[in-house]
């Protein structure tokens, strides 16, 4: 359902590389280690996000003299916002790679932010995978859900970063009203895109024991800079158990986190 920066996301991906860091109660940890160029690609997914695809408009329109590409990123944007939307393209491309997700089903309800100004929570990532000739009332072996919550830090520490991730991901924040409004708005994206409206209510088997359905997934992505992949390695051994399936954790290292919105539009 991405339907701009998706070459620029699944060129990310084919440049992630996903170490596992071993299972903490239910959480399956992995780790990323982005490099320069990695971080670059993710500037460009952004760049393109923002764009929308719109050279040739902005090309005619700046011959009478309006700057397409500045109404589109100007205005007030906070650094943490410019870094939180660039941290979640690196979320999404890692999860392409390592939860079997695919751009073509991907949500992104966050990105960009409609106000650069201002933050959203929430679900950041939503993979959905979703058989048009599968039962009503049942869900098949192969259909799954796929969230994903993305946070980063600029501090010294990470403990604020995992406990905001292992809340996001908790019973109350992410309840079943929560997830249910949210899959309302897919629903509607899913029937303008052509499906068929009985087939696109199926969504809604995911909410039927949420906290125990084998066919969903969470994801927590926490993004920090590489000298402090030693303390977010630490923090694996705090997280809540998860008893009823397994969840997975994962480590991203950002070189020059700090300053990657200098880099952006």
């Amino acid at each position: 359902m991405l339907v701009h920066a998706r070459a620029e996301i699944l060129a990310l991906a084919q440049k992630c590389t996903l170490t596992d860091l071993g299972s903490y109660d239910g959480w399956e940890a992995t780790l990323w280690r982005l490099d320069d160029d990695d971080v670059a690609l993710a500037i460009e997914a952004y760049r393109a996000l923002l764009n929308a695809g719109m050279d040739d408009m902005t090309a005619l329109l700046l011959e009478d003299g309006i700057d397409l590409d500045e109404l589109l990123t100007g205005g007030t944007a906070r650094d943490e916002i410019t870094r939180s939307d660039v941290t979640e393209l690196i979320a999404a491309a890692s999860m392409i790679t390592g939860d079997g997700c695919h751009v073509d089903r991907m949500h992104m309800p966050n990105v960009p932010k409609m106000a650069r100004g201002k933050s959203d929570s929430g679900i950041d990532v939503l993979d959905i995978r979703l058989d048009p000739e599968g039962s009503f009332d049942q869900l098949g072996d192969d259909e799954r859900l796929v969230i994903g919550s993305v946070k980063h830090t600029v501090g010294d520490s990470t403990s604020q970063m995992r406990y905001a991730l292992a809340k996001t991901l908790g019973s109350k924040e992410l309840s079943t009203g929560y997830l249910a409004r949210q899959l309302r708005t897919v629903h509607h994206r899913l029937v303008e895109q052509g499906l068929d409206r009985v087939r696109a209510n199926r969504l809604m088997l995911f909410v039927r024991d949420f906290y125990k359905n084998s066919a969903v997934r969470l994801v927590a992505v926490g993004c920090a800079d590489p000298s402090m992949e030693d303390d977010l390695r630490g923090q694996l051994n705090n997280l809540p158990s998860v008893p009823n399936r397994p969840n997975g954790f994962r480590i991203v290292t950002v070189p020059d986190i700090s300053s990657v919105h200098e880099d952006c539009p």
